[in-house]
């Protein structure tokens, strides 16, 4: 039987008067493979739709994981930085702390020396201090006054003759400024048994006359020394008397 044109126009007018026919018609026609390409094609449309939303994820990501290292680069590098301004803070500090050791290390040499000189110049004064306070006294100065020096201290003497030809040592300690425990340990150390005779080994004799001298004295020195029968002298002369001589 052969199909012709008029066939084929009849079989389009029952198939628009019967749309339901198309779907069997097709399936008649088309293999099931076929049939199923739109699904198949709208599968792979929502699946590359899928994968594109993925990759735009995921070029998110690689956007904020680029910020992200760009962040950490930039705080490395700011800490870097900081590193290196305290690096160089820490350099001048001890650049500083070597100065100041030097400056502290000058500083106590010139105080040693300061001090030394001091020393020589304070028992110089007070030398002559004694040796004028003696005269003003009736005495007769027989010789300059010396420094005798004991386990580190330095103390002086002189000898001096009275009006009756009776001669004494006079004993003089002298300090920048006086304190109640100088006063103490002065008249400890002129009563010691080993101090007396490092005296007597020196050529100074008993009786002794003992004194303190003193650029500055605190009041409770002061009181100290009138408690032990010591004298003292400033500058400006005697300041108080011996209570009396030491045999």
């Amino acid at each position: 039987m052969v199909f012709t044109v008029r066939d084929y126009q009849d079989l389009l007018r029952l198939l628009n008067a019967h749309p339901e026919w198309r779907e069997e018609l097709r399936r008649a026609i088309l293999s099931d493979d076929f049939l199923a390409l739109p699904q198949i094609v709208r599968e792979l449309a929502a699946a590359q739709k899928r994968t594109e939303e993925r990759l735009e994820a995921l070029a998110q990501r690689v956007e904020e994981l680029a910020a992200a290292q760009k962040r950490t680069e930039e705080r490395l590098e700011a800490l870097a930085q900081r590193v290196e301004e305290l690096a160089a803070a820490q350099k001048r500090t001890e650049e500083r702390l070597d100065r100041i050791e030097i400056e502290m290390r000058r500083t106590r040499s010139e105080v040693a020396n300061l001090s030394s000189m001091l020393g020589v110049s304070l028992e110089d004064e007070a030398g002559n201090v004694l040796a004028t306070v003696m005269r003003r006294k009736g005495y007769r100065v027989l010789q300059d006054a010396s420094a005798l020096r004991f386990n580190g201290e330095v103390d002086i003497v002189l000898p001096v003759e009275d009006a009756q030809g009776r001669r004494f040592w006079v004993l003089l300690e002298s300090k920048a400024r006086l304190s109640r425990p100088d006063v103490v340990r002065w008249t400890q150390r002129v009563h010691s048994t080993e101090w007396r005779q490092a005296l007597q080994q020196a050529g100074c004799t008993p009786p002794y006359l003992v004194y303190m001298y003193a650029i500055r004295v605190d009041i409770s020195a002061r009181e100290a020394v009138e408690e032990n029968g010591i004298g003292l002298l400033k500058a400006d002369g005697e300041i108080v008397a011996p209570a009396g001589t030491l045999e």
